[in-house]
């Protein structure tokens, strides 16, 4: 048998490689996968989650340095602000817009404003969530009990379990894209 020149390429870029045999069982009680890498010792620690068709996904810790930069979104806490003080710093309007163009009256409005927000409102920190942006308050529940029927399932082998977690998955799923369309719609309309 030959594996003409498709086969033999991925014979070379799988020598120029470092392969991992995977040990867990991804295709029904078989194991069938590689996991290709470009050091010998990069891959670590493999797992099958839960089917994708007929085929388990495969999980792995790569090991790699990596320098994660630190996120930090910094915002006005409305919630604690010193509104009695905002308001006695912002009484006296008729004298600060006396001026009669328009623009000078809307610069001044406009410092004035920011000024006191600066003063009167804290500045909080918030740390990046690890969540996709996407993701709602419906969708990762059903993603994490989908999660959890699997190994259940995988757990016992019953039957009335994979139907569980077949009605389950098509629930994730479901809201995983109702997710998706929603972030993606909102974000449509600040362009």
């Amino acid at each position: 048998m030959q594996a003409g020149a498709e086969g033999a390429r991925f014979l070379e870029l799988t020598q120029d490689l470092f392969l991992t045999h995977v040990h867990v069982e991804t295709t029904g009680e078989n194991i069938l996968d590689l996991i290709l890498s470009t050091e010998p010792n990069m891959i670590d620690a493999d797992r099958a989650k839960e089917p994708f068709s007929d085929h388990n996904i495969v999980t792995c810790d790569v090991i790699v340095s990596v320098q994660v930069k630190e996120w930090r979104e910094t915002y006005y806490d409305y919630k604690t602000g010193n509104y009695e003080e905002m308001r006695t710093f912002l009484r006296d309007w008729e004298q600060a817009l006396q001026n009669t163009n328009v623009n000078i009256k809307w610069d001044h409005f406009k410092a004035v404003v920011n000024s006191a927000v600066q003063r009167f409102l804290p500045i909080s920190t918030k740390n990046r969530n690890r969540k996709p942006r996407w993701m709602s308050k419906r969708a990762e529940p059903a993603r994490r009990r989908k999660y959890h029927m699997w190994k259940r399932y995988r757990e016992t082998r019953e039957y009335h379990l994979y139907e569980a977690y077949k009605r389950q998955r098509n629930t994730a799923q479901n809201e995983v894209k109702k997710a998706k369309r929603y972030y993606e719609g909102k974000n449509l309309l600040r362009i």
